[in-house]
């Protein structure tokens, strides 16, 4: 991660390295006709060579946006992907004080149905639901069958709750 906070250098694989390569032009187009993308946004796919005497070694990495940069605090980080095979981090309860401490730590699905709280979406939830029917629809069209949906949560108070009575609630099971 850069220093602050900004961007993520992420390793990738040469399988991944080439499927990026491959589908580059329309991953491009797609995000500029849909700004509002819950796709990352990779600014660069690279590789380095180290040569070491004869042997050469390639690393392959993207540098990416964050996400979780933002103006509130992430109190949750979750990687979901809508499975629960070997979807689980936490051995304990959600509310355990070492998940909060930990803030970059990313739960997955089974610790996200552990969440006794109702989550609340802004206003804009049928525009936020649009726009993940048409990710899903172009990563389909790529054949991408490996993807999360990353979702960052921040606690507000008892205060704030009140006046969002006309945010929409989503209730976990």
């Amino acid at each position: 991660r850069s220093r602050d906070g900004e961007f993520i250098v992420k390793t990738i694989s040469k399988k991944e390295y080439k499927f990026l390569k491959k589908i580059l032009g329309q991953y491009f187009f797609y995000l500029k006709d849909n700004p509002i993308s819950f796709l990352p946004k990779i600014l660069g796919c690279y590789v380095l060579r180290r040569k070491f005497k004869k042997n050469i070694t390639n690393i392959y990495f993207i540098v990416m946006t964050n996400v979780f940069a933002t103006d509130h605090h992430i109190d949750l980080r979750f990687d979901l992907k809508g499975s629960t095979i070997g979807r689980k981090v936490l051995t304990g309860t959600i509310n355990d004080s070492k998940v909060f401490s930990k803030g970059d730590m990313a739960l997955k699905d089974l610790d996200f149905n552990k969440i006794n709280e109702k989550v609340y979406i802004s206003s804009k939830r049928d525009k936020i639901l649009e726009q993940l029917k048409k990710d899903i629809e172009f990563l389909y069209e790529i054949t991408s069958n490996d993807y999360s949906l990353l979702l960052g949560i921040h606690c507000i108070k008892d205060i704030e709750r009140s006046t969002l009575s006309k945010a929409t609630t989503v209730k976990t099971t």
